[in-house]
């Protein structure tokens, strides 16, 4: 098994936790915290405290809650970015020369790896990932 460089593993934890994270962010927003679902459950917790709140009340404390969601992802998505760079970096270190190689040797038809279509699908990530 080929034990890659010490920077490249940690990106790609990294990598790992913040794609986790960015996907979480909006899995909650669009399920949980879902504006009229999240209004209505405020609504009646509230009205089990004897605490009445209007519908519009109850939608613009869902839009706080729900912006401090996007808070985290914008945050979050900083991160991305950050790695994303990183990893450009990286592309300069005997690692990351590997992929542009073997991404060139595939392109060319010089890899008859079965396995070399994955630095395709790695460069395919990078560029869409700065397009992002």
């Amino acid at each position: 098994m080929k034990k890659y460089s010490l920077a490249l593993r940690i990106y790609h934890w990294l990598m790992t936790i913040v794609a986790f994270l960015l996907l979480g962010t909006v899995i909650l927003r669009k399920t949980i915290f879902e504006e009229l679902g999240l209004a209505k459950s405020i609504r009646e917790f509230l009205a089990s405290k004897s605490i009445s709140l209007n519908v519009e009340d109850s939608l613009q404390l869902t839009d706080i809650i729900i912006h401090q969601v996007w808070k985290y992802h914008f945050v979050i998505g900083i991160a991305f970015s950050i790695l994303v760079l990183y990893r450009i970096v990286l592309f300069f270190t005997p690692s990351g020369r590997e992929v542009i190689i073997g991404f060139r040797d595939f392109v060319t038809k010089k890899n008859k790896d079965a396995n070399a279509w994955r630095y395709v699908l790695y460069m395919l990530f990078y560029i869409a990932s700065v397009i992002l």
